[in-house]
């Protein structure tokens, strides 16, 4: 066998082609590896959420990213690098618009120092953000943050809820629909006892007035 040569390949794969979801998955994958490589030789340790379990510096579905680490310019660095990299190979871009940093025990000079590296904004005074969906606190829920659910059932309430409907049918959809739309927060969070009192109420207004809605009172 003779001397192996390699020559220069080009292809270019647009958003319609097969192999465009593929590519995509390895390079978010090989991102991932990257973060993780970092967690184990502590550059970015990521954070711990409990005992037994062990730290993660992030979080990826499809293209929402989470990127979790300790308030330091140096870790904000390291994940700084990773990213250029990451869009350097790839070529994706971040969109900074929709990127914030959140901190918490940690100073405003600090938290505006990581969002400078980023050249995104940050937010020091907050209660909790939506990642997937899905309510993100530094601490506790506030029983407010259920409230955005029970807003999604009233919409469904009003929709759902037409005259035409007999009572049986009202019964099948409250049970195989209305009932269930929580079901994605009921997977990870504990909801208020408050916010089971404002769903019941929702549920006998869809079955016995047809969707017209009342005032819930936020107590």
């Amino acid at each position: 066998m003779g001397p192996i040569s390699w020559t220069q390949g080009a292809c270019i794969s647009t958003n319609g082609a097969p192999l465009s979801p593929y590519l995509f998955i390895l390079m978010v994958e090989s991102f991932s590896r990257a973060l993780d490589f970092s967690r184990r030789v502590c550059l970015i340790t990521g954070i711990k959420f409990g005992d037994g379990v062990k730290n993660i510096n992030h979080s990826q579905f499809a293209d929402d990213t989470l990127l979790i680490g300790g308030a330091s310019t140096t870790i904000a660095k390291h994940f700084k690098t990773l990213l250029d990299k990451y869009m350097s190979y790839s070529g994706g871009m971040v969109n900074n618009l929709k990127s914030c940093i959140y901190g918490w025990n940690t100073t405003v000079q600090v938290l505006h120092n990581i969002a400078n590296i980023f050249g995104v904004t940050c937010k020091y005074d907050w209660t909790h953000f939506s990642y997937l969906g899905m309510p993100v606190s530094a601490g506790p829920l506030r029983a407010e943050v259920w409230d955005t659910v029970v807003d999604k059932m009233k919409r469904k309430v009003q929709q759902w809820g037409s005259i035409w409907l007999n009572p049986a049918s009202h019964l099948t959809l409250l049970k195989s629909g209305i009932s269930s739309l929580p079901l994605y927060h009921f997977s990870l969070l504990q909801a208020p006892a408050s916010f089971h009192n404002k769903m019941e109420i929702v549920l006998r207004q869809f079955l016995w007035q047809r969707g017209k809605m009342i005032k819930i009172n936020s107590t």
